[in-house]
């Protein structure tokens, strides 16, 4: 509750400030995203079902906040010309969507070790007899979290010149994000319990599912076919 008396008081300081409403607009896609994480944990810290340890929690919450900036990335990557009056301006959304990314990979440690550390093996929950579905689950996170932090890693500047990864590679691979996502998704899906333990959870965990690969889908399917193209040296 904090958190939003801050980001409500931050608002309406930049709605109060004398400055132009582009100016202002530029605001409110970053403030968005933030109120979504906030309004995020409140539900499921509310919603979380009985007897699951302050440790678990955390550390499925982290994985779950990974997830949703993610799908954040893909929705900016959309490159929607509405929504550049809300970042201010494509340059912006590129560099919000990178740092999104960013924090989507530094939240994997806090998931990976927490979950680790809890000592938690979901036996009262059916957790442990659920073998197939548990191992399909946890290499799906395998797969996800290694797969996304290489692609992070390579699009950061420092790297990419010592890779000297071509442009042409560079973006077929970043391509792959959002089969990684939903790797990620799918990860959570079997696993979280959490998720699976609260309905109005997994509503809002498919609802957040469903937005990041649609943007996905969109970009890769409707967006590549339909947006002018001209020869260009990077």
């Amino acid at each position: 509750m904090p958190v939003l008396i801050v980001i409500a008081i931050y608002a309406i300081r930049i709605a109060r400030a004398p400055l132009d409403a582009r100016l202002k607009k530029r605001h409110v896609g970053p403030l968005s995203v933030t109120t979504g994480a906030v309004m995020l944990y409140l539900a499921w810290d509310w919603l979380r079902p009985e007897g699951l340890s302050a440790v678990y929690f955390a550390g499925e919450f982290a994985g779950v906040l990974s997830a949703y900036l993610m799908s954040c990335t893909l929705v900016l990557a959309t490159r929607l010309m509405w929504l550049e009056q809300w970042f201010g301006g494509l340059d912006r959304m590129y560099r919000q969507h990178k740092l999104y990314a960013v924090w989507s990979i530094l939240l994997l440690t806090p998931h990976l070790l927490l979950h680790f550390f809890s000592g938690f093996d979901g036996s009262q929950y059916g957790y442990a007899h659920r073998t197939a579905s548990v191992g399909m689950g946890h290499l799906l996170g395998a797969v996800s979290a290694i797969g996304l932090l290489l692609l992070v890693l390579i699009s950061l500047g420092q790297v990419g010149r010592i890779l000297r990864l071509p442009y042409e590679r560079w973006l077929f691979l970043h391509r792959l994000t959002g089969l990684l996502l939903l790797s990620a998704l799918l990860h959570g899906w079997f696993l979280d319990l959490v998720i699976n333990g609260s309905t109005p959870l997994l509503a809002i965990y498919v609802t957040m599912a469903t937005t990041g690969m649609t943007a996905y889908a969109y970009d890769e399917l409707v967006l590549r076919r339909r947006e002018p193209r001209a020869d260009y040296t990077v």
